[in-house]
């Protein structure tokens, strides 16, 4: 009896020990908080007279009533937050917290997510979060954080997401990040490293995003990265100093919808496995020197609904299976070789299109009439061609519609200011009242 009570009264102490702890850690955190989106309402909430698990912002255990949780608005982070041994979740996310993270941050040793995108931190990114045995989501994005990527962070063997956007990071990405088996998500991208990707991050199975976009990063992508990470949805590579073939094993990323390529200096042709990928729905290879046809096996991405392969060096038709994707919103293959004419009609088979940017190739014929039918589109240029004639909408629609704006000038081939066809109504006659088109530009 004697030893059961004891064990209850020190038990109790230290629940209440661990409580006040908990406590004075967060009256120490309240003091650096310069910012209050709810008008200083802390101040009054976060008082010693109730309990902390009642605070704004703060989430306790339903057990042993100990603080897991902070979600709360801007100034530096103190060292007592250290102290918050039971602390799994920290957001801080979107205010105005600023300063180097502190190092007694280290010992949180149940931490599952940090979130602290969108703030004011700066500093280097600590190496101490490669002792936090039970990360998953590690985001720092849109900071001032500074310096190399710790190699360190390669051993959160639970990591699932990384996030380190938006930042002035510099180096090379660490080849231990490649040591991440969890990893599903890595961002990366808007940061100033140098040197290629790791190859050890095409070895992680479980990968689904990988986002470098706009880090002055160079070098080729493995031919076969689709047999490693057969998983991955989405790459966004846009924006930097990658060269070498698109790898031709990228139709066995079957699970692709975004693939974002452009603005690099790839070449070769497109792979025909692309066609592969039935579920992909944006395509951006744009910006360049991707040479040769356009492969007819892309008439298999009928999910398409974002088509850009603009300034590079295509040849040939514009397959007339594009034109049967009804998903399609934006079709931009400005600035290439493509020849030949365009289907007729445009718009009955693609009844979501929005944009159209064909112009800068060498195409010839008649323009299809009825554009005036293409209910969503807001933009169509099929300026600097060869086409010869322009045809009229029916007499219908030209009762009925309303402006746009239709720029007809001459054909290479006639180099005056003279309109060689005009239409032969006024451009108020020559659109659909439904229709949104905002910019029409032709020339034939």
């Amino acid at each position: 009896m004697f030893m059961a009570q004891y064990c209850f009264l020190t038990c109790l102490a230290m629940n209440v020990s661990n409580f006040t702890t908990d406590q004075s850690a967060l009256l120490a955190f309240k003091a650096h908080i310069t910012f209050d989106h709810s008008h200083h309402i802390l101040a009054n909430n976060w008082s010693s007279a109730t309990s902390i698990c009642d605070w704004i912002g703060v989430s306790c255990g339903k057990h042993h009533r100990r603080v897991v949780a902070l979600n709360l608005p801007g100034g530096t982070i103190p060292s007592h937050i250290g102290n918050l041994s039971f602390l799994s979740y920290a957001s801080i996310s979107n205010n105005t917290f600023h300063g180097h993270l502190p190092s007694e941050m280290a010992r949180l040793h149940r931490l599952k997510v940090v979130d602290f995108k969108f703030n004011n931190l700066n500093g280097s990114v600590p190496a101490w979060f490669g002792k936090l045995p039970k990360l998953q989501y590690l985001v720092l994005a849109n900071n001032s954080f500074t310096g190399w990527v710790p190699p360190s962070i390669g051993n959160i063997s639970t990591l699932e997401s990384l996030n380190l956007m938006h930042n002035f990071l510099e180096g090379r990405v660490p080849e231990k990040i490649g040591d991440l088996p969890k990893l599903k998500q890595l961002r990366m991208g808007f940061n100033y490293f140098s040197g290629s990707i790791p190859s050890t991050i095409f070895n992680i199975s479980s990968l689904q995003l990988i986002e470098f976009s706009s880090t002055k990063m160079s070098g080729s992508l493995p031919d076969d990265m689709c047999i490693s990470i057969p998983k991955l949805e989405f790459i966004h590579l846009s924006w930097n100093e990658f060269d070498g073939q698109i790898p031709s094993t990228l139709g066995e990323c079957r699970e692709l919808q975004i693939i974002s390529l452009s603005v690099n200096k790839f070449s070769g042709i497109i792979p025909r496995g692309i066609g592969n990928l039935t579920i992909l729905q944006t395509l951006y290879l744009g910006d360049n020197n991707i040479t040769g046809e356009i492969p007819e096996e892309m008439g298999n991405l009928q999910r398409l609904e974002i088509l850009s392969i603009r300034t590079a060096s295509l040849t040939g038709l514009i397959p007339s299976f594009i034109f049967n994707i009804s998903s399609l919103k934006k079709l931009n293959l400005q600035e290439n070789s493509l020849y030949g004419s365009l289907p007729v009609p445009v718009c009955s088979p693609l009844p979501m299109l929005e944009v159209v940017s064909l112009w800068s190739n060498k195409l010839t014929g008649s323009i299809p009439g009825g554009i005036g039918n293409c209910t969503s589109l807001k933009h169509f240029s099929l300026a600097e061609n060869n086409f010869t004639e322009l045809k009229p909408s029916n007499t219908e629609q030209q009762k009925t519609a309303n402006p746009a704006r239709i720029q007809t000038n001459t054909a290479q081939t006639n180099r005056s200011d003279q309109p060689k066809c005009r239409p032969t109504q006024n451009p108020t006659d020559q659109t659909n009242p439904e229709t949104n088109i905002q910019q029409l530009k032709i020339r034939v």
